[in-house]
């Protein structure tokens, strides 16, 4: 039972659907929690990758947007928005906000591979940077025990980003191998 007015208890249904899939039930209880705590950061952020996952970019981005400024150490709020950035095809600001949430927790695995494919793969000159790449793809590897299928994939495109081409096609064969177990 939800008391009226009670924004944690909006905020918890709202996460309880959005984990189970039901991110568009979770909408109107975010919207009333902010209404209800406009000063709650987790709340926009989790807005925010709502948002995203029904396709609305844009309203992501001013969500979490919010959600920086409420909490500018929150380390997820920074990778979800580097993710929106994404989707909104805007790499060098996602790479800066990826850089953010490593600076907040250099062991996130998700924001290191995520930068490392893209200072790896994009198509853009400006934005790559192969030797960063391969060391974020690295630790992310490391960090994974070399058990995980995309960050190794990541790593072998960082390896043929800087032209090592023999490291990279192993690598490559070893991320398939992973990908099928």
């Amino acid at each position: 039972l939800i008391t009226p007015n009670n924004a944690i208890a909006e905020e918890n249904l709202a996460e309880t659907l959005h984990e189970k899939g039901r991110g568009m039930e979770a909408i109107p209880h975010l919207e009333k929690a902010i209404r209800l705590d406009p000063y709650d950061g987790s709340v926009h952020s989790l807005f925010g990758v709502t948002l995203l996952e029904a396709g609305d970019a844009a309203g992501s981005l001013s969500e979490l947007q919010t959600a920086i400024k409420l909490d500018p150490h929150d380390a997820d709020a920074q990778y979800n928005i580097a993710n929106t950035l994404m989707a909104l095809d805007q790499p060098a600001d996602a790479v800066a906000h990826y850089n953010e949430a490593l600076k907040i927790n250099p062991d996130d695995i998700q924001s290191l591979n995520n930068m490392a494919w893209i200072l790896a793969t994009w198509p853009d000159a400006f934005v790559r940077d192969g030797n960063k790449a391969l060391a974020l793809a690295e630790r992310a590897v490391s960090l994974t025990n070399h058990r995980e299928s995309r960050t190794m994939a990541t790593f072998a495109a960082a390896f043929a980003e800087i032209d090592r081409f023999p490291d990279a096609v192993a690598t490559a064969e070893h991320a398939a191998e992973l990908a099928q177990a």
